[in-house]
């Protein structure tokens, strides 16, 4: 057994006994009785998270073997090859990783989408695991336990996390957190691309004679959907300014979003509650908005906004087919006296926004009453490409026309693609071919 050192040594390290003057080197040296070991306390930086110090702590029972670890840990941490245990949990790591480091990359709508698959998978089964104990075995159980607590038992959720993850620890190895991003190693769950499916040209006809013999003030709406394919977003977004009634086209470059807004009334949470009282952020009286820094919105009604859409791709001028065209611009004609403070071609009839929700629900009722299978709002983007498939189309005008991301294509092919594309659009004018009546 190593030599505890001379009754001066451990009377100039306990206060009890008096102090000494230590030696040069020995700083954060001193003798514990309780542990019968010499320990030596080292600070080795600022918890990015915490914002506390952070520090190493060296044991021995000998005094000279003691500080003989002290020397050489702070040579390797001078030089970077120091080992220093870190007490940050998973949880605590994605929460400051999602503040301060990748949620500054995402739009809101994604960032919604990492918070609730980190607060319903992940934390609840590994947050509270060290994030250097981690393990791929971790990993591989909490991609189990979000495929338990689905009710379908699907493996879509277990994947984006596995996704989330994956990121959120190729973050944590770059700052040194990790030595390695054992979600690598942990094999990704498969999942099964479902079919959202799409209406017929049959069905889409009778859809919107339906809607016209109820006078169903979406006719029109849900007619530049379907022979559109603009998303939901671009069709509630779209403003009067962006419709071209002379050349006969629309300009997809914004899209109708909520963004979600941060209490500003200072520090808080659920559990605690904010200074304001209100739960919401969206009621708090000195609430900010909640975008990362190069995010581009024009705020509309409440958190309604016009954003830009995701890709390049995605903002795109389109032609109308010829019947289309005039129907957009009898609703123009038949709604310009109506309420429109925001310059909508579709509002509620007190000339609000309609939002995204209230537009799902009037597509189902739409559905429903014209005794179609409820299929979600998104399939009358799939009834185009079905359609327009079917007419023989080009794919890569199809995926021009609908903002699809594609590989590179020269600008002398974008350019001949736009006069294609109107030719293109006219195979679904008989959409809207019928003997009488118009749609509005």
């Amino acid at each position: 057994m190593g030599n505890t050192g001379t009754a001066a040594d451990r009377k100039s390290a306990n206060p009890k006994l008096g102090r000494q003057k230590r030696d040069n080197g020995e700083g954060g040296l001193s003798w514990s009785e309780y542990d019968k070991r010499w320990i030596a306390t080292v600070k080795t930086g600022i918890d990015p998270i915490t914002k506390k110090p952070k520090y190493k702590r060296i044991t021995d029972r000998d005094k000279t073997a003691c500080l003989a670890k002290l020397r050489q840990f702070k040579i390797d941490l001078a030089n970077g090859n120091a080992t220093v245990a870190d007490k940050t949990t998973v949880e605590g790591w994605l929460d400051h990783w999602l503040e301060n480091i990748h949620g500054r990359e995402l739009r809101p709508n994604t960032m919604k989408n990492y918070r609730n698959m980190i607060r319903r998978n992940i934390n609840p089964s590994i947050g509270h695991i060290k994030l250097s104990k981690l393990t791929a075995e971790d990993v591989i159980a909490m991609q189990n336990f979000a495929i338990d607590r689905s009710k379908t038992r699907s493996t879509r959720q277990a994947q984006l996390s596995h996704v989330i993850l994956t990121k959120a620890l190729s973050d944590a190895k770059k700052h040194k957190k990790v030595g390695e991003n054992v979600a690598k190693d942990a094999n990704k769950v498969k999942t099964l691309t479902k079919d959202r499916g799409a209406l017929t040209y049959e069905q889409s006809l009778h859809l919107l004679r339906d809607c016209l013999e109820h006078e169903d003030r979406n006719t029109t709406r849900f007619a530049l959907g379907l022979m559109t394919g603009a998303r939901q977003g671009e069709a509630l977004g779209l403003t009067w300014d962006r419709v071209n009634l002379v050349a006969g086209s629309i300009d997809l470059s914004y899209q109708l979003q909520r963004v979600p807004k941060k209490h500003g009334c200072g520090p808080g949470d659920r559990k605690k509650g904010w200074e304001c009282g209100k739960e919401y952020a969206t009621y708090c009286p000195q609430a900010k908005w909640d975008t990362p820094p190069a995010f581009e919105f024009h705020p509309i009604y409440k958190q309604l906004c016009l954003t830009r859409p995701k890709t390049v791709n995605s903002a795109r001028e389109i032609p109308l087919p010829p019947e289309l065209l005039e129907v957009m611009k009898a609703h123009y004609i038949q709604t310009q006296y109506d309420p429109n403070p925001y310059n909508l071609v579709f509002t509620q009839p007190n000339g609000n926004p309609i939002s995204p929700e209230a537009d799902a629900r009037a597509w189902a009722k739409a559905l429903k009453r014209a005794e179609l299978p409820p299929l979600p709002l998104h399939s009358a983007r799939h009834t185009t490409a079905t359609l327009l498939l079917e007419s023989g189309i080009d794919t890569h005008i199809i995926m021009q026309i609908l903002g699809h991301s594609v590989m590179l294509t020269t600008k002398r092919y974008a350019h001949v693609d736009k006069a294609l594309a109107k030719k293109s659009m006219a195979t679904l004018g008989g959409l809207l071919s019928r003997p009488q009546g118009e749609l509005v």
